[in-house]
């Protein structure tokens, strides 16, 4: 990845997931953009990818919040959309890994994650590839995420380190560790 797929980003924010509310808390994805629209008139838009029990709920929401630029996808291939997002939002109340995280920051898309479980220091350095924002704290997600938005050397300098640390995570790399690992039994 020579960082040439940074030239494909647009102003857009994505989140790809199983729209369960009580694991993924969208709802709190949603306030925060809430901060965001209400802060400064910009042209970045929300994108939702993936369908779940509470969508409806999740809809209902965006439009009691008043919300201008959010859509809801439905269920499609996620791959389009990290080609052309350039900040991606998880607000898990749990994870095990966070698959989405690694397939983000392997398509350049700047990750903002809640510190809410403890694989998450594994696979992001805070400030360096992504952004580990303290739980539940919706204020300085959206100041983080502001800030990223409007400083697009830092945002490429962060999404060009996450394509450089998320190597570690190709398949020939754990297949590697995992060959070492079973060598020495």
């Amino acid at each position: 990845s020579d960082g040439s797929i940074l030239n494909e980003k647009e102003n857009k924010v994505l989140i790809v997931s199983r729209l369960n509310d009580n694991e993924k808390r969208i709802s709190t994805a949603l306030r925060i953009w809430k901060i965001i629209e209400q802060t400064e008139e910009n042209d970045w838009n929300l994108i939702i990818v993936g369908t779940g029990p509470h969508e409806s709920k999740l809809r209902q929401l965006t439009q009691e919040l008043s919300l201008q630029r959010v859509s809801f996808e439905g269920r499609q291939e996620s791959e389009p959309y990290y080609q052309t997002a350039a900040l991606f939002m998880m607000t898990s109340a749990v994870e095990g890994w966070g698959l989405t995280l690694t397939e983000s920051m392997q398509r350049g898309v700047v990750p903002l994650v809640f510190d809410s479980y403890p694989a998450l220091s594994d696979i992001i350095t805070d400030g360096y590839d992504g952004c580990i924002i303290p739980d539940n704290n919706l204020e300085v997600y959206a100041s983080r995420m502001l800030k990223l938005m409007n400083d697009k050397m830092e945002r490429e300098s962060i999404a060009r380190n996450g394509l450089k640390s998320c190597q570690r995570f190709s398949v020939e790399n754990i297949v590697g560790y995992w060959t070492n690992l079973l060598q020495e039994l």
